[in-house]
């Protein structure tokens, strides 16, 4: 009390709320023993229900087995039967029939008799002789219903053997059975033997059902029973709570075996007289082949009997750790306060990392911007020089120029998506997507570079690939030109092959593998295991002498995690390597269907390996026997040993006219495919009855095939394209419509230089305009086939001007197509241009390919294209002439 005054009264109080928390401590210390306890007793309950589970579940083992046994010997006595009659005497009650049954009998412990009735229900033959002769009904033997070809079962017989079932028998002998136990469970099978009916009985000793009560019944088992599936209790040990024959459909157990589940638990209240009710914890098991259940009932009382001496000394430690409350409540006490101090630092840790992911983000999205911003200018300017007059040097100067720049882009595409798949920001989007026109558009985008590195790359989707799919088209093309590009980047010579076949449809989804191999450097075993790993390559030579930044590879297996799936990788140093890797595809429509081919022989010359076994996989798909030839005296030999329907020969192969030429010369009924390099090619190859040019395409492949083998000629046309004109005119023509008119927005001067040529050159009249204000000035004087809108802008921004754009369309309306041509490329930024409510969206850097796609998109075709203005005679928006 002494050392409380000087402490004052604030002091008193917390030692008081110290000691109603350490007493509130020992209640809960108290109620937690309680929790405790009960959650132990339900432990020993669920031990004594699994100790049940697995008795149940022997107790079928045996039975099935008996009556499998029983079953066999019924199957014996059958094929005896049916017998020539010399064999068995000429009746079911020869000499060898009663010899079988008197084995089966003596050989079966749990056999009282085997006997065989006939149709009249008299007993033709028996194990035991008194048995013989006597006459009985179904409803005698057991058997409520007509006995089938399987194993039935019937009701218990309260006798010894068949005869005791006469009338002659004292008809007092049952009750005296029945109050001894002394009975017999009845099973019978029908058979036919020629035109007659026969039923084979057996008579089972219920004591043998139940191995572990046959000495008397076990403390440790409780009681076991067996029932058939109308409730009826075909036997049961003394113990057992069921009345033998009694009819318990009632059961919690019939309604789990009419809802096919074979197997499970219950609990059955048994009165135990003056004593306490005691609950049975009752496990049942159906048998798998026969239509009975084994059941096994534990006393719950029996069980809980051991666990209350352990549970007492429980109750005591529970005691003693509430008597230690006060000094628990203490450490409790500076456990919670240093809970509290550490999530506050968890709190401010969390709000600092916040702050540095968006601040993050926003440098990601502002360099993006700014880069993308001067690069549209540098791509652009670098394209439209290379279609000018150049000597070959300045070309190269050129090329140069643009191939850094699209690398470039590439590593800050490559950046933002590691970023966002950093961030948790990766989204997986899915859509319609047919996969055949995403394969082969991959193999166009990358066709061009494949050939400047002197490389054959070709693709072949599986014709059973569902047309269309539910998926992430646009990450599936990312993840399959990223594969293919390096694929080309590290391939010297060969080819490079994308396959895409179906591995398993079932219902309505389907498993497709995507492959791409090429035969270039390969990757050794140390390398494969840090290959995926971001900002790592192969090693660092391959880093200095192809360049990139070592993220592709991490970016793909990401992104294939984030679609449920994995990427797997085969390399062999010096021979080449194969990314493979599976999605499980919703499919949204089936195949497309196409004429069959005859089933003829084809011949393929192609002295890749992988373009010959693309080949052949389409004509084996198609119907057709294909066979392969890398060289001339292969084609001939395999020509001259089969007739062969037609022939496709690879036009990169230095003898293919040779090739054709010979062929024609000794098979003149064979026709012959030219697979041509390029559009140049086609012409050239006179002696061939189709053409196609690279790259190769499944429709295109398919029509050359079917009007070869008509005899008709095929070859293939290029899609006409805008293109730009040499030596155009300096100014656009006069007094075109609004049907050629496009207004540019875009307050970037080198950018608005850019597209003013690409725009000319596609035969459009441009209008500029620097800002929002500028164009909707401009839309008031004159109508515009099309705006093209950049978002970032002085005075009104591209988002403002959209929005007062609809709004007055609201009132008129018309609509305007309005198309977002920004720098802003991150995530979110398209949806915000359409939610703005422009009609489209095309990031920079802008090519002529992207931007002549956008027009055939939304315009109309223009006829061809007048030519490029020089700069000083472009009209301005503002001020137009």
């Amino acid at each position: 009390m002494k050392l409380a005054i000087p402490i004052g009264r604030h002091a008193l109080r917390m030692r008081h709320f110290l000691v109603a928390v350490g007493i509130l401590c020992g209640i809960v210390i108290l109620a937690g023993t309680l929790i405790l306890l009960r959650h132990d007793r339900q432990n020993e309950l669920r031990t004594e229900d699994a100790r049940g589970r697995l008795l149940a579940s022997m107790l079928e083992s045996h039975v099935s087995r008996t009556l499998s046994s029983m079953d066999n010997n019924f199957t014996a006595i059958s094929k005896m039967l049916m017998l020539p009659a010399q064999r068995h005497g000429g009746n079911p009650g020869g000499v060898d029939v009663q010899a079988l049954l008197d084995t089966i009998a003596s050989s079966s412990t749990h056999l009282r008799s085997v006997s065989v009735l006939d149709a009249g229900g008299r007993v033709v033959s028996s194990s035991n002789g008194d048995n013989i002769g006597r006459r009985f009904s179904l409803q005698q033997l057991g058997f409520r219903n007509e006995i089938g070809a399987g194993l039935n079962s019937g009701s218990p017989l309260f006798v010894r053997d068949l005869y005791e079932l006469d009338d002659s028998i004292d008809a007092g002998m049952e009750g005296q059975y029945r109050q001894r136990g002394v009975y017999v469970v009845p099973f019978a099978t029908l058979v036919r033997v020629g035109g007659a009916s026969l039923t084979l009985l057996a008579l089972v000793n219920p004591a043998y059902l139940f191995p572990d009560h046959r000495s008397g019944p076990r403390s440790d088992a409780g009681y076991e029973a067996l029932f058939d599936y109308q409730g009826v209790v075909l036997a049961a040990t003394p113990d057992a709570p069921f009345v033998i024959g009694s009819r318990n459909a009632r059961l919690p157990m019939f309604d789990a075996l009419n809802n096919d589940q074979q197997f499970g638990r219950f609990d059955l209240n048994r009165k135990g007289g003056e004593e306490m009710d005691d609950n049975t914890l009752v496990n049942f098991r159906a048998s798998r082949n026969f239509s009975v259940v084994a059941v096994v009932g534990l006393s719950e009382q029996h069980a809980l009997a051991a666990w209350e001496q352990s549970a007492h000394k429980l109750r005591l430690i529970g005691i003693f750790a509430a008597a230690l409350a006060l000094l628990y409540t203490t450490a409790l006490h500076k456990t919670i306060l240093d809970g509290e101090r550490t999530r506050e630092e968890l709190r401010k840790a969390k709000e600092a990392a916040e702050q540095a992911n968006a601040a993050k983000s926003i440098f990601l999205s502002t360099m993006s911007h700014e880069i993308r911003t001067p690069m549209n200018g540098v791509l652009g300017m670098a394209a439209l020089l290379r279609e000018t007059q150049l000597s070959s040097q300045q070309d190269e100067f050129a090329r140069t120029i643009e191939d850094s720049g699209h690398a470039l882009m590439s590593i800050i595409n490559d950046v933002l998506d590691f970023s966002k798949i950093e961030a948790g920001k990766m989204d997986i989007d899915l859509v319609d997507c047919p996969l055949l026109t995403l394969a082969e558009g991959c193999v166009d985008a990358l066709i061009g570079r494949a050939a400047s590195r002197g490389l054959a790359l070709i693709s072949f989707v599986d014709p059973a690939v569902p047309a269309v799919v539910r998926a992430d088209g646009g990450r599936i093309r990312q993840i399959l030109l990223n594969l293919i590009d390096n694929a080309v980047k590290f391939t010297q010579s060969g080819e490079v092959v994308l396959r895409v076949s179906l591995r398993e449809r079932t219902g309505s989804s389907c498993r497709v593998m995507f492959e791409v191999s090429d035969t270039g450097i390969g990757i050794d075993e140390q390398a494969l295991a840090r290959l995926f790993q971001p900002f790592i390559q192969a090693d660092n030579s391959v880093t200095r002498k192809y360049g990139g930044t070592g993220l592709g590879l991490s970016i793909c297996k990401r992104l294939l995690g984030l679609m449920g799936s994995r990427i797997d990788v085969e390399s062999r140093p010096g021979e080449g390597t194969t990314f493979r890797f599976e999605l499980h595809l919703a499919e949204v429509a089936q195949p497309t269907a196409v004429a069959p081919l005859p089933a003829s022989q084809a011949l393929v010359v192609c002295a890749l390996s992988g373009h010959a076994d693309a080949l052949a996989s389409y004509l084996a798909a198609w119907g057709m026997q294909p066979q392969c030839a890398g060289t001339q005296e292969q084609a001939l030999a395999l020509a001259a040993s089969a007739p062969h329907a037609l022939a496709v020969i690879d036009g990169g192969m230095p003898m293919s006219a040779a090739i054709a030429s010979a062929l024609a010369q000794s098979h003149p009924g064979m026709r012959l495919v030219l697979l041509a390099e390029n559009a140049a090619a086609t012409g050239e190859k006179p002696a061939f009855h189709a053409t196609l040019r690279r790259p190769l395409r499944q429709a295109a492949f398919h029509q050359a095939l079917v009007f070869a083998l008509e005899h008709r000629h095929y070859l293939q046309q290029t899609p006409s394209l805008p293109r730009p004109i040499a030596n155009a005119p300096d100014t656009a023509p006069a007094g075109e419509g609004a049907d050629r008119r496009v207004l540019l927005v875009e307050d970037n001067l080198t950018n608005q230089k850019v597209a003013l040529h690409q725009l000319a050159r596609l035969g459009y009249t441009v209008h500029v305009a620097s800002n929002g204000q500028e164009a909707l000035n401009a839309m008031a004087l004159h109508d515009y086939a099309l705006v093209l809108m950049d978002c970032q802008m002085p005075l009104m921004d591209g988002f403002e001007a959209t929005r007062r754009i609809r709004a007055a369309e609201s009132d008129t309306g018309s609509h305007q197509i309005v198309v977002a041509m920004t720098a802003n490329a991150t995530e979110g930024d398209r949806e915000r241009c359409l939610a703005a409510g422009m009609d489209d969206y095309l990031p920079k850097p802008i090519t002529r390919d992207m931007l002549t796609e956008l027009l055939q998109r939304w315009l109309p075709p223009l006829p061809e294209a007048a030519g490029s203005p020089q700069l000083p005679g472009v009209p301005h928006a503002a001020a137009p002439r």
